[in-house]
């Protein structure tokens, strides 16, 4: 079975244009803050990190904007796995709640703002590096449970709070910080409904965080755990019409219901995947239940149907990875090798900068194997692209 020509010769001209690689530079952005988020868009970590450092060194008289920069560091650190560099980087800010990493020490700058400056996202990293640098070390997930159960007592107790002030204007009494400290703070900022949603979505992050780490360890029973509690913190949807709070509760329904493919209990993915297409006045236009469609006929070997599911996700979406990934597998599994490679090549030769993708080229790579025993050349032109426009 022979591989496009078109395909391949396009792939070697892109790896063999002058210029070498075409991703943006620290020298390619304006040195600011546009610029570094330019720079992350794109992938070009370590420009990040570089241009981060130059901005840290420019805004002395900023405290709030260093810690923000510092992230951007941590986290280009951390893509680029200089674990260790990312440790140091956030270890040299100190105490988080420290008072110089507080708004009420630069009271002149932060009037009226109380509590770190440090942005939870950091809390986050720091937790998370610890699995990342060590991820089969027993304890590595300690930190991301003990953040998780912070999270728990915050939005238990400013539920708490929520319901003594409907239970005080109820029998019209206003509280005060006499009657009880806690409660009277929340309420007077009135934003007691803000905050728990802002402390729910820290939740759902760490969750997903932790759920991520268990299938990657192949601890399936924990995953689920964690993916079933997470689907339990979305309040019952009571309209079909699209939103923010929906999208994220159809995507915690969907990695529930994949989890439990991957664990072989195909009844009970169904029943979740068609809780999903309830909630929707259209599911069939929707890529996550195209795609749990797919994936329901691959777990049951009907390998034409997902190909269809696959391809009605690509209709929507192009360049769509994990449909293009699947499609191609089932193509194989159809015995349509040349197939299978020419669709991948095909999402390649479309948009290289864009859709370089690592399980994409693992996966073009291994049916290249399979196709030819002198795959070699083929491989090295896809590693030359990787070379000039894959992300650091």
């Amino acid at each position: 079975m022979s591989v496009s020509i078109e395909n391949e010769e396009y792939m070697m001209q892109q790896a063999q244009a002058t210029g070498g690689r075409t991703k943006l530079g620290i020298d390619d952005v304006i040195s600011d803050d546009s610029g570094l988020l330019k720079l992350m868009e794109v992938g070009s970590w370590k420009s990040v990190t570089r241009l981060a450092a130059r901005l840290i060194a420019s805004s002395t008289d900023n405290p709030l904007k260093i810690l923000q920069y510092k992230l951007c560091r941590v986290i280009s650190l951390t893509k680029t796995k200089m674990y260790k560099n990312a440790n140091d980087e956030i270890t040299a800010i100190g105490d988080f709640n420290d008072p110089v990493n507080c708004f009420e020490h630069y009271s002149g700058l932060f009037p009226g703002r109380k509590g770190t400056m440090v942005p939870f996202s950091m809390r986050i990293m720091k937790a998370d590096l610890a699995y990342l640098s060590n991820p089969t070390e027993q304890q590595s997930l300690d930190p991301l449970y003990s953040l998780l159960s912070l999270c728990r007592r915050k939005i238990d107790r400013f539920k708490l709070d929520l319901a003594a002030k409907d239970k005080m204007e109820a029998i019209n009494v206003t509280p005060t910080i006499e009657d009880n400290n806690t409660i009277a703070e929340e309420i007077t900022q009135q934003n007691t409904e803000e905050t728990i949603s802002i402390w729910l979505s820290r939740y759902r992050r760490i969750v997903l965080l932790l759920s991520s780490h268990h299938i990657e360890q192949k601890e399936y029973p924990s995953a689920l755990h964690h993916l079933i509690d997470l689907v339990s913190s979305f309040p019952p949807s009571s309209s079909p019409s699209p939103s923010p709070q929906q999208y994220l509760q159809i995507s915690a329904l969907s990695a529930l219901g994949r989890t439990y493919l991957q664990v072989g209990c195909v009844v009970a993915a169904k029943v979740v995947f068609s809780d999903i297409e309830e909630l929707l006045a259209n599911p069939s236009s929707n890529i996550d239940v195209l795609l749990n469609r797919g994936y329901m006929h691959l777990a049951m070997d009907e390998y034409t149907q997902a190909i269809t599911s696959f391809d009605d996700v690509l209709k929507i979406d192009p360049s769509h990875i994990a449909a293009s990934n699947n499609r191609s597998i089932c193509m194989l599994y159809t015995c349509n090798l040349s197939k299978a490679i020419s669709s991948l090549e095909d999402l390649l030769q479309r948009d290289p900068e864009h859709n370089l993708d690592e399980s994409l080229i693992s996966n073009l790579c291994t049916l290249y194997d399979l196709a030819s025993d002198k795959s070699s050349d083929k491989k090295k032109s896809v590693m030359a692209l990787v070379a000039r426009f894959a992300p650091d």
